[in-house]
């Protein structure tokens, strides 16, 4: 299944649930695939996919997180805890996975992303703010803006070291 229709029908069930939850951001491991250029397609594994939402009920912030069992029916889990430092945004982004992989490698390079995690939200850090995908984890990350389609190429590479020289930051030592 691809990570947006996997959205979509966890979105749905969750919101005809609870019809006042706000998406928080959706996580997945996308699989390889056959096709030429990049080694993935935007298809994920089922298992691994999991939709997070904040949710107020009765006064107290509570977490809602959604995931698609073995059959592809949507489990949804009401968490009495909230979930820490993620922005609300709507799931309905202007782009679609496969079209952020299409980008990401026609600038990056076929490798530049590989079976692994990806997740949608807003970033944590200072700077934009609006959505991304992020592909990959600390070594080898590529995020891209669903709106602009704004790339950012992986942490540890000389443009980011040189950007944070030049704002004063340390970050990217963790990262190299």
């Amino acid at each position: 299944m691809k990570f947006n229709d996997a959205l979509l029908k966890i979105n749905h069930e969750v919101l005809a649930k609870y019809p006042d939850a706000q998406f928080y951001e959706a996580q997945g491991y996308l699989v390889p695939t056959d096709n030429i250029g990049c080694e993935v397609d935007g298809t994920i594994d089922t298992a691994q996919f999991r939709v997070a939402y904040n949710y107020v009920d009765k006064e107290r912030q509570k977490t809602i997180i959604g995931t698609l069992n073995d059959d592809l029916t949507v489990k949804v889990e009401v968490i009495n805890d909230i979930w820490c430092e993620d922005i609300i945004m709507t799931p309905y982004v202007p782009m679609e996975i496969e079209d952020a992989i299409e980008m990401i490698c026609a600038q990056c390079g076929n490798d530049a992303i590989g079976a692994g995690p990806v997740t949608l939200r807003h970033q944590l850090y200072p700077g934009e703010a609006e959505p991304r995908y992020f592909f990959g984890s600390l070594h080898k990350l590529h995020t891209i803006n669903v709106y602009t389609g704004k790339i950012d190429v992986p942490a540890g590479n000389s443009v980011t070291k040189q950007l944070g020289r030049k704002l004063g930051l340390g970050i990217y030592k963790f990262f190299a």
